[in-house]
């Protein structure tokens, strides 16, 4: 099967092997090690600080460290904007310190320093093709969801601790502690799910069998944010490789989606017109804690944005700064847009919104279904949940960039012969 993208060549052929032994061992360690970071329940020796936690610095920090490569541009882009990011949360950490020490949280800032240093370590981490690298993260991902799946309902009454209770069901939540970070792993491995397939260009029998156990985990968090990211992520990728295809089926397909969205616009209309007032009261009940989880989401967005005046260029650096009510502890965002604005100002913000509007943008000019679906979904997940502090986040937005920027290479390099032909 013919690979999609080639980055052969990018690697550095005089590296001795037992080099190249040590830097496989250390990809596999890394890789097992994105994901163990969310595995709270195994955190032996610290709150805060486990087995997989230390194994996934090490490695990073040896990655950063050994790398020889020549960097691609999107790394290059890459590297800059998580220092960018980093510099905005360490000024905002220091003026909530000097004026505004209530939102100071030295913890979550050594947090977020490590978080960075992990994801660098991704960028840095270059044994292999980019693809074997991506696979390599997913397979691991993918076995842990089989594992915890197969083990929480075969083994359940042995097992409680995979399962999180609330009022009436029960949700898989594996070895994290919230049904919602395994959610995010899934929307996570499903996305490198993508970028491989289009890589590779074609789906093998373990795509089949990892895409499974991913999203069969996804579905059993009972996630309304999953089923929503890949839904409409998928329906956004298939619009965009339908639309870049040629051909009368493909045209009659471009025209019924064309209707289909005309028809949904027109039906969003006529429901906002019958039912606005019904809406509105829904959102102030849900804003005044009348759902079973109390303050609700909104509830933080709405508060939020009377914090944002007082420190509106830097923030205020990581960790929590909604004020909730009845809660002594200011509380987190839960949406990666206004965490970015709290954390890192109008700095953080604007670099994240313009780098995910450039390579979307460029996704769909180079025809990457795959780049669109990452991202869409990646948008979808972090704007209900935390994802600040999660390094597969960032490396999944990294993996869509290097996927997009070999896509156009490939595209441009064959411009010239298609041209002299």
């Amino acid at each position: 099967m013919e690979a999609r993208w080639d980055t052969s060549g990018t690697g550095d052929p005089k590296v001795p092997a037992r080099a190249r032994q040590r830097h496989t061992f250390a990809a596999h360690v890394f890789s097992a090690s994105v994901t163990g970071i969310l595995l709270k329940q195994l955190r032996f020796i610290g709150e805060s600080i486990g087995a997989f936690e230390i194994a996934a610095l090490g490695c990073a920090l040896y990655f950063i460290a050994s790398n020889r490569r020549r960097a691609l541009a999107s790394d290059v882009y890459f590297v800059h904007f998580m220092l960018l990011q980093l510099g905005a949360f360490c000024c905002g950490a220091v003026v909530s310190l000097c004026f505004f020490p209530e939102h100071f949280s030295p913890r979550e800032v050594a947090a977020t320093i490590y978080t960075s240093i992990i994801v660098l370590g991704w960028v840095f981490y270059t044994e292999g093709e980019f693809i074997d690298r991506v696979r390599l993260l997913r397979n691991y991902l993918a076995i842990y969801c089989a594992a915890v799946v197969l083990f929480a309902t075969i083994a359940y009454p042995i097992a409680p601790w995979l399962w999180y209770f609330d009022v009436y069901l029960g949700r898989l939540m594996g070895l994290s502690d919230n049904p919602n970070q395994l959610a995010g792993l899934c929307v996570f491995g499903m996305a490198m799910s993508a970028i491989i397939v289009d890589g590779q260009r074609g789906i093998r029998g373990a795509d089949v069998g990892a895409g499974a156990a991913i999203l069969i985990a996804g579905l059993m968090t009972h996630s309304v944010t999953f089923a929503l990211s890949i839904a409409v992520s998928a329906l956004l990728a298939l619009l965009v490789h339908v639309w870049s295809r040629d051909g009368a089926a493909h045209r009659f397909a471009r025209q019924l989606f064309s209707f289909g969205i005309q028809l949904a616009l027109l039906g969003g209309l006529l429901i906002l017109v019958l039912f606005g007032g019904q809406i509105i009261d829904a959102l102030v009940y849900l804003y005044q804690g009348g759902s079973a989880k109390g303050a609700t989401r909104l509830g933080y967005w709405i508060a939020a944005m009377g914090e944002v005046a007082s420190s509106p260029i830097v923030g205020f650096g990581p960790g929590g700064h909604v004020r909730v009510e009845n809660s002594p502890v200011l509380q987190e965002a839960h949406n990666v847009f206004v965490e970015l604005l709290l954390s890192g100002g109008i700095v953080s913000l604007a670099a994240f919104v313009m780098l995910l509007t450039v390579v979307l943008v460029a996704s769909v000019r180079y025809r990457a279904p795959s780049v669109v679906f990452a991202l869409c979904a990646l948008v979808i997940l972090g704007s209900f949940h935390t994802v600040l502090r999660h390094g597969y986040y960032w490396i999944a937005l990294h993996a869509s960039m290097t996927a997009l920027f070999l896509v156009s290479r490939r595209d441009l390099e064959a411009s010239p012969s298609e041209e002299s032909d």
